[in-house]
């Protein structure tokens, strides 16, 4: 199945970008639009970047 992106209509890739929460740096999987930059996350990566996020914070407590 082909992603399409919202803001100028070409194809994403599927591409690890560069995530920061606090401090801590990492990668996670997004759709990527190569032609103007913008990338989305998937629901399930979302849902784990919050957990991951939740995590962190009760770490820090």
């Amino acid at each position: 199945m082909e992603w399409i992106c919202n803001k100028c209509g070409e194809a994403t890739e599927i591409i690890d970008v560069e995530t920061m929460y606090l401090e801590f740096e990492g990668m996670q999987e997004a759709f990527v639009c190569e032609t103007c930059n913008e990338y989305w996350f998937s629901a399930e990566i979302a849902k784990r970047i919050v957990k991951g996020e939740a995590d962190c914070e009760a770490k820090m407590e």
